[in-house]
């Protein structure tokens, strides 16, 4: 094993990834490895979304303007993403993982 991998430095291209998926809303990371059963959130519109999915998964985000994500779903992707929010999220599921 290359002595950077036993010292715990995955400074080189391929980065070592302890999780599936990886969400920044506003101000809050999550992380994951497997799918996300409804989280109630508040994100507010104009604040950070980031949506990163391991190489290898397959994990895709649902967001919904209702704390249940129950109503209306306002944003799905499965391809990693890092813009703005439009709208306020108040919650979020992983799915397909």
């Amino acid at each position: 094993m290359p002595a950077e991998f036993k010292k715990g430095n995955f400074n080189n291209v391929f980065d070592f990834q302890a999780f599936a998926w990886k969400l920044t809303l506003g101000e809050k990371d999550f992380k994951g490895e497997a799918n996300q059963s409804c989280k109630a959130v508040t994100a507010n519109s104009g604040s950070k979304l980031k949506w990163d999915a391991s190489l290898l998964e397959s994990c895709c985000v649902r967001l919904y303007s209702d704390p249940n994500c129950a109503k209306d779903e306002i944003g799905f992707s499965c391809d990693d993403f890092n813009k703005k929010l439009s709208q306020t999220v108040q919650s979020f599921q992983v799915t397909d993982c």
